[in-house]
């Protein structure tokens, strides 16, 4: 009878230690899913300014792409003016 009573209370303490440790490790879940949000929200404030200065930046060299081609037209179109011209007066036009 005696080692019953003592399987019972065994029993009893390691239901109270199971129910601690679910508990601590719903706690430890809890938390750590918060301390994600925290991290996550963070993050993204942070990272917002550097979205918006990269953005400007690929808007700049998309512009200055731009230009470079227009005045790479602007050179070729020359060029080729300068050439007819060229032609032009060895032709004796």
């Amino acid at each position: 009878m005696e080692w019953e009573e003592q399987g019972l209370r065994s029993s009893l303490v390691l239901d109270s230690a199971s129910v601690l440790m679910l508990t601590a490790s719903s706690l430890m879940a809890t938390v750590l899913s918060s301390l994600v949000e925290l991290l996550a929200q963070a993050s993204l404030s942070l990272s917002l300014p550097w979205r918006v200065m990269l953005k400007r930046t690929e808007t700049r060299l998309l512009m200055q792409r731009k230009a470079m081609k227009t005045m790479k037209t602007v050179i070729v179109v020359m060029m080729m003016e300068g050439k007819t011209k060229k032609k032009a007066v060895m032709q004796g036009k």
